[in-house]
């Protein structure tokens, strides 16, 4: 069995490494397995039933993260104290000296053959590591000696009384230079060696000696498996499904909702007053700006604002046709977030329970979820961790948030959203029909600030938002950043007399009297 060995290129490691001596022709396996493949759990099975079955044969080593070394301090000190001139000189004599404290071998022969290579891996190391770092003689000697108590403590299990077996080597997760020198030894004396991480690690000494597959994806190193996963099967209808949308869709067919995990940014949209009406109707993905990478998809939204009339009788039917949809919700001449009394006692109850959760400057999110004020568990996760995000972000408010009352109120108006928001948020796929919110604004009131913290929480959350007011009051023009974020266009004529155009049935309704109104009276 001792010979030269070929180093041999496989399609299956797993399977070929367990061929016997009598179908190798000399070839020998290094392998690095880099990664993990798309279906991890079949992968981990794999390396479950090879260790497995290697384990039912003699002559195999399994290392996890390192190679044990025992106590070597009295060898050091033997070694040391046997040269006189402690130079570099004298190294090939300080790795013969290490050598020669391995007796366990059958005959002069094998321990010849041992020899060699294990002169030849530490001169290859000096010279190797000598290129980036200056090598002394008690470095030296500590290697050497290294190499010595490894061989000593695996000769016996891969090699005694070993004649026609191939012995095999698993090595798997972090590995140090010095011990990749040990396992390129093994190899040359006649081992199988495979070598598996599963995160995406780079090591120039085993990519110059061994064979290499790096999966797709990465992962940090779980421990070793210990026993067989369930793994669903795919059924035949299944599979050629996927075939069918493999071949259909491609960089310009989307999938329904293909990137529901995906991480939403938005993209502030600028546009002509001509452009808007398009715009509006514009599925996302084919709006200026739209793109998904790296499980981040980039929205483009539209935020505008209208002032004033067109003279022109088709304006109010355009202006009707941008409600005619299901995901419209028009506000109309109303206070968009109902402050009635008892929601007022409910915030206060909200902000009392809210301080439980913020200790040391630490907001706790996980014993947030975990309580009753949590009320978006139903959401996508994707929606959830939108929302959560949003929550801890200190600038999306337009508040300070060290100032407690504030960001409360941000809080409150957050968890507290009409059930016909979540749905529209709950439906939509983020390459296609973005949600809407229209505000009709034709009245002296002026927006209070959880009006105006809701408007803002709309925008952060992909929602298209616009504003009309046919006499040009004021309302969301100081919530943006000027013309980066919203766009304003002034109309020819000013109407006071102008008339909500939106479609009726998407108006929310502003006639809810509050309980205070209905003991009181008005």
């Amino acid at each position: 069995m001792f010979n030269n060995y070929e180093l041999a290129e496989t399609n299956n490691i797993f399977q070929d490494i367990l061929l016997p001596l009598s179908e190798r022709q000399n070839k020998r396996y290094f392998y690095q397995l880099i990664g993990v493949p798309e279906n991890s759990k079949e992968y981990f099975n794999e390396l479950y039933f090879l260790n497995k079955e290697l384990e039912k044969e003699k002559f195999y080593i399994k290392f996890e993260n390192k190679i044990p070394l025992i106590d070597v301090s009295q060898i050091v000190k033997e070694i040391r104290e046997a040269f006189t001139f402690k130079d570099l000189t004298q190294l090939d004599f300080v790795f013969k000296k290490c050598f020669s404290y391995i007796n366990d071998f059958q005959t002069e022969e094998i321990k010849k053959y041992f020899q060699k290579h294990f002169l030849d891996i530490c001169r290859d190391w000096f010279v190797e590591t000598n290129r980036s770092k200056k090598i002394t003689f008690d470095m030296a000697v500590n290697f050497g000696v290294k190499m010595l108590c490894w061989t000593t403590e695996v000769y016996g299990n891969l090699f005694f009384n070993n004649i026609d077996k191939i012995p095999k080597v698993l090595y798997y997760g972090e590995i140090k230079d010095q011990e990749v020198y040990f396992l390129e030894f093994l190899f040359n004396v006649g081992c199988d060696i495979l070598y598996i991480n599963t995160e995406n690690v780079k090591n120039l000494k085993l990519d110059s000696i061994s064979k290499k597959k790096i999966y797709p994806q990465n992962c940090i190193l779980p421990s070793f498996p210990t026993k067989e996963q369930i793994v669903s099967q795919e059924t035949s209808g299944l599979k050629a499904q996927k075939e069918v949308e493999n071949d259909y869709y491609n960089e310009d067919v989307i999938r329904p909702f293909q990137f529901q995990d995906y991480k939403a940014k938005i993209v502030p949209l600028k546009f002509s007053y001509e452009e808007l009406w398009n715009l509006w109707e514009a599925d996302s993905n084919i709006r200026p700006g739209f793109k998904a990478r790296n499980k981040e998809v980039y929205i483009p939204t539209i935020c505008c604002k209208i002032n004033g009339i067109e003279d022109d009788k088709n304006f109010e039917e355009r202006l009707e046709k941008l409600s005619d949809r299901e995901n419209c919700i028009v506000y109309d001449n109303c206070k968009l977030v109902h402050n009635q009394t008892i929601d007022l006692l409910n915030e206060l109850i909200f902000n009392k329970s809210l301080k439980d959760f913020y200790r040391n400057g630490v907001f706790r999110i996980e014993d947030f979820k975990n309580s009753s004020l949590y009320k978006y568990r139903h959401l996508r996760k994707g929606i959830q961790d939108r929302v959560l995000k949003f929550a801890l972000n200190k600038d999306v408010s337009s508040f300070n948030r060290q100032d407690w009352k504030d960001w409360s109120k941000c809080f409150w108006v957050l968890f507290n959203l009409e059930e016909k928001i979540l749905d529209l948020w709950q439906q939509f796929d983020y390459g296609f029909q973005v949600p809407k919110v229209i505000i009709y604004h034709n009245n002296e009131l002026y927006f209070n600030e959880y009006d105006r913290i809701f408007i803002k929480i709309l925008w952060y959350l992909d929602f298209d938002i616009l504003s009309f007011s046919p006499i040009g009051y004021c309302d969301i023009e100081d919530l943006f950043n000027g013309n980066e974020e919203l766009n304003v266009f002034q109309l020819d004529e000013l109407s006071q007399k102008f008339k909500n155009p939106f479609q009726k049935k998407n108006i929310v309704s502003c006639n809810k009297e509050s309980l205070f109104e209905r003991i009181f009276g008005k």
